[in-house]
């Protein structure tokens, strides 16, 4: 094939290779070669760039340049890079649309930062830190309650500064999943250990120098049914939820309120799952009704109660003629400190045809010590066969410590379809509730 000198058309008529470029200089395989509407420069016979019939550019590529694309880098560890000498300028790439909106990606003072906006200066709009935390709304990190956060978001008002999940069609709802293992690795599938925390909601405010931590809402492990706890196992994944608010004067939440594995509700702090000296006080009775009108139809209870020692336990029955409270002490069969109980039974007929349904009472007293029910007393409105019994069912294991709990209930019939029972208990030591106890 003939080379053609021409002043108009310059060099034509061969093509080379990347091993024998056309147009070379001192080195005989770095050049520029041609294909069919195409161009290519090769540097050791190697071709390293090229340019399309569709004015693509490809790089470190042989084969056809993708559809849709302007310039494709073929290279696995190969990277583009815009570099500036100036340590706190932006290097950036621009993208633009119709010359009317902008986006950019760009690193901006160490910071990865993301813009948008109608203006040939996009506005920023999130960024990451060089610890990779991801900021949105501010360009800063904060030091808060959680000290290694890796998602901030940060404004003046409600719309700057919330984030919204939601989900369209049928099904759940949009989901807020926080979980936790027991392993220190990514991906790790460890057994979640005693006393782990789930998942935690924080609500903080500032004190005017730091955050301070004014409620949590926590989900722990609950797995202390036993004597000896541990980790979740396979298919059994007990769990208890807690609040805890700040007292005024304090800058650390204490707990409030908590439901455990079993169902059981506690208000007020607690101390190895003994209720003792809960900082507060009922205003007005509570009762909790039976779903089923069964004898287990057990209320609320309070540390604080009537008494210097005093608790007390509400049940009722709809409906029924029976109903029942159900307690335990922290005690063993040899107890420094005797209990004593009392009830208030009442009962009342609604089915009847008289408008003022008949009502009934009784009183009883019994005095529990050693594990021996002894010196009860009863006192009633007469005549309305109204009984009361009190029944030590079971001495438990509390503590790792072997009868160290007693377990009692009272049981009321009352003859009519409507009862309640009330239980005070004057004891030197706490009444609890049936969580995490065995024996």
């Amino acid at each position: 094939m003939s080379v053609s000198i021409n002043g108009t058309t310059g060099i034509s008529g061969v093509n080379g290779s990347a091993a024998t470029p056309a147009i070379q200089g001192g080195d005989a395989n770095t050049g520029i070669f041609f294909g069919s509407d195409t161009a290519a420069i090769t540097t050791e016979g190697v071709q390293r760039l090229e340019v399309d019939s569709n004015g693509r550019v490809g790089i470190g590529n042989t084969g056809a340049i993708p559809a849709n694309t302007k310039i494709f880098v073929n290279g696995s560890d190969d990277a583009i890079v815009h570099r500036t000498s100036n340590s706190v300028g932006t290097t950036q790439l621009l993208f633009n649309h119709d010359d009317t909106n902008y986006g950019a990606v760009g690193l901006e003072n160490t910071k990865l930062v993301f813009r948008n906006s109608a203006d040939s200066s996009p506005t920023p709009r999130a960024y990451i830190d060089q610890n990779g935390v991801f900021l949105k709304g501010t360009d800063t990190s904060r030091t808060n309650l959680v000290t290694a956060a890796q998602f901030q978001v940060e404004g003046t008002g409600a719309d700057t500064g919330s984030i919204s999940l939601i989900r369209n069609g049928s099904g759940n709802a949009a989901y807020l999943q926080l979980a936790s293992t027991g392993g220190n690795t990514i991906g790790s599938l460890t057994a979640t250990p005693l006393a782990s925390v789930l998942g935690q909601i924080t609500f903080a405010g500032s004190d005017g120098s730091a955050f301070r931590g004014g409620a949590y809402f926590t989900v722990e492990n609950d797995n202390a049914s036993t004597d000896s706890p541990t980790a979740w196992s396979p298919g059994d994944c007990p769990a208890r939820i807690t609040m805890s608010t700040t007292p005024r004067g304090g800058n650390s939440p204490l707990l409030r309120f908590e439901i455990d594995s079993s169902g059981n509700s506690v208000i007020g702090n607690s101390t190895n799952r003994i209720k003792q000296g809960a900082p507060y006080y009922m205003k007005h009775p509570l009762e909790v009704a039976s779903s089923d009108n069964s004898l287990e139809a057990s209320g609320i209870f309070s540390n604080n109660g009537i008494g210097w020692y005093g608790s007390f336990l509400g049940g009722a029955a709809d409906n029924s003629s029976t109903c029942a409270v159900q307690f335990e002490v922290y005690s063993s069969t040899t107890q420094s400190y005797p209990i004593m109980i009392y009830v208030i039974a009442t009962g009342c007929n609604t089915n009847t045809a008289n408008p003022a349904p008949v009502c009934g009472w009784r009183l009883f007293r019994a005095r529990v010590f050693n594990g021996t029910i002894d010196t009860i007393s009863q006192k009633d409105s007469g005549g309305d066969a109204i009984t009361a019994s009190i029944q030590q069912l079971n001495n438990l294991t509390y503590n790792g410590v072997a009868n160290s709990a007693c377990r009692f209930k009272v049981a009321v019939n009352t003859g009519r379809q409507e009862s309640t029972a009330t239980a005070w208990i004057d004891y030197r030591l706490a009444t609890f509730r049936t969580d995490r106890l065995s024996g």
